[in-house]
C-alpha cells in the first residue's frame, strides 16, 4: 500500500518533527496544547477529541488518524481536509470482519490515503507480549523498528497502567473499557522503545 510505505518513509527522513498523542487522562491540567501543535506530523487514536477543553492539554492538530477497524462506519468521521492520512490497526481484519473489505473501500473513498500496520510488524509485537496489541503501542513499535527507540519528548498522552481493570483510561470519555490488553507487559516494552 503506497500509503502505508509513505508513512514510513515520512517517519525515517523526519525522525524528529513528529509526535504521537494517545488518549490516556495523563495530560489533563499539563497545557501541552501548544507544544503538541508544534510539531509538523500529530498522530492521534480512535475517539480522540480537540475541542474545547481539550484542546489546551492535547492540542487541535491532527495529520495521522490511526483507528480500529471495529465499528468503521459508526465511528465519527473526521474531516477529509485535516487528514493527511488514515491508518487503520490490528491484523487480517478484512478477512475476519464481515464488511472487512465493504469498509476498507469506504475509508479509501471518504480519505483517500488509507494504510494499515503491517502484519510483521504486528505479529512480531504480539508475540512479543502475548496478547493482542493496543492501537497506540502498535503504532509507538511500528516506528520504533522504523527509526529505533523514539524520544519521549515525542510522546504524549500514553501510560498505559492507567487502565487496568476495565477501568476507562481516555481523557474524553468515562465509558468503561473490556480488559483485552495486557497492560503491564505493554508498558514494559513501552519502556524499551521510548527512551
Amino acid at each position: 500500500m503506497s500509503a502505508t510505505h509513505g508513512f514510513e518513509n515520512y517517519i525515517r527522513e523526519n525522525s524528529n518533527s513528529f509526535c504521537i498523542v494517545g488518549n490516556s487522562p495523563i495530560e489533563i491540567g499539563e497545557s501541552q496544547g501548544t507544544t503538541i501543535d508544534s510539531y509538523d506530523y500529530v498522530i492521534r487514536f480512535n475517539a480522540y477529541d480537540t475541542g474545547h477543553p481539550y484542546c489546551k492539554d492535547y492540542g487541535s492538530k491532527t495529520n495521522v488518524w490511526v483507528r480500529m477497524p471495529k465499528n468503521m462506519l459508526n465511528m465519527d468521521a473526521r474531516s477529509e481536509d485535516d487528514l493527511d492520512l488514515v491508518i487503520i490497526s490490528g491484523a487480517n481484519w478484512l478477512s475476519r470482519m464481515d464488511d472487512g473489505v465493504e469498509t476498507f473501500k469506504h475509508f479509501v473513498e471518504t480519505y483517500n490515503q488509507v494504510g494499515v500496520v503491517p502484519f510483521k510488524v504486528y505479529s512480531k509485537l504480539v508475540s512479543e507480549l502475548h496478547s493482542p496489541a493496543s492501537a497506540g503501542l502498535q503504532i509507538l513499535y511500528w516506528i520504533y523498528t522504523l527509526i529505533g527507540p523514539i524520544d519521549k519528548k515525542q510522546i504524549f498522552g500514553f501510560q498505559l497502567t492507567d487502565q487496568s481493570n476495565g477501568k476507562d483510561s481516555q481523557y474524553n470519555s468515562s465509558k468503561n473499557r473490556s480488559v483485552r490488553h495486557d497492560w503491564n507487559n505493554e508498558r514494559s516494552l513501552f519502556e524499551k522503545i521510548v527512551k
